[in-house]
């Protein structure tokens, strides 16, 4: 990867880790190097942070006054009395109609900038296929949401969205979603750096759980990291036909049986450091 040939769109995904494995590592060794791409990114990152100051997400999601807004740009809210994360409440105001062409100037201002630093998420596209030790993004089917899992931390009365890799502590705590493109059978677990393994979502009598496709579906309950060193990777495993979860536990933490795995079923992964 040299480094003229890394397009701006492309630092931008690497600064959000919305990149394949192998793209984020590529581009991680350009930025080591402090040449080129370390100067575009330093760039990228001076201009993101004076657009969120000028522009602060918050804000912007309550100055929008529909639902569908605040659902499209991922604002959420923690509500403790669930332990689940829900759309911001939008309260309907009335506004004089001499106000009307100003607001629309300034919503159209502030939707190009943000989109920049919030773009539509592509990556975990389909699954993550293991080679060589590494799982790698695997795209399936086209024209509808593809397979991903998203990693919202509880921050205050909010709850902010994590990127893959993200450094995080023991006794985070953390809300799971998923997107799978069609109707599915699947299971959500993860492993962390002791090689615990925690089921997440399954179905009855030891099953996969019957998944919606669609919108993101976030689990019924959230979950407190421990203190378990270097990572807690989370996998998102689906397939057309049910299958046992006992099945995948074993294939997942047997590093000889990962490969077969992936081979037959569709799997997102999702890494967060620790």
């Amino acid at each position: 990867m040299e480094t003229n040939t890394v397009p701006d769109w492309k630092l931008e995904r690497y600064l959000l880790g919305e990149l394949p494995a192998r793209e984020l590592e590529g581009i991680r060794t350009l930025e080591d190097m402090r040449g080129g791409v370390w100067e575009r990114l330093e760039t990228l990152r001076a201009e993101n942070a004076a657009v969120l100051r000028r522009y602060p997400p918050d804000a912007t999601g309550r100055k929008i006054e529909t639902a569908s807004s605040v659902d499209r740009n991922g604002v959420l809210k923690w509500r403790s009395a669930v332990r689940r994360y829900e759309p911001l409440s939008v309260k309907k105001r009335s506004v004089p109609l001499w106000a009307v062409p100003a607001m629309l100037c300034v919503i159209t201002l502030l939707i190009i900038p943000l989109r920049l630093i919030f773009p539509t998420a592509q990556s975990n596209a389909g699954g993550a296929q293991y080679q060589d030790g590494v799982w790698e993004d695997r795209v399936k089917g086209t024209g509808t949401a593809a397979q991903s899992i998203e990693v919202w931390r509880k921050n205050g009365a909010e709850a902010e969205r994590l990127s893959q890799n993200t450094v995080a502590r023991g006794g985070d705590v953390v809300q799971l979603r998923y997107t799978v493109p069609e109707s599915c059978y699947g299971t959500l677990v993860s492993i962390d750096g002791r090689g615990v393994l925690t089921v997440h979502l399954s179905g009855e009598s030891g099953k996969a759980a019957p998944l919606t496709p669609g919108r993101p579906i976030a689990l019924s309950s959230s979950y407190q990291l421990d203190d378990a060193p270097l990572f807690e990777t989370f996998y998102l495993v689906t397939d057309k036909n049910n299958f046992d979860v006992e099945s995948v536990k074993q294939s997942l933490l047997d590093k000889s049986k990962k490969q077969n795995l992936s081979k037959d079923r569709s799997i997102t992964a999702f890494t967060l450091r620790k």
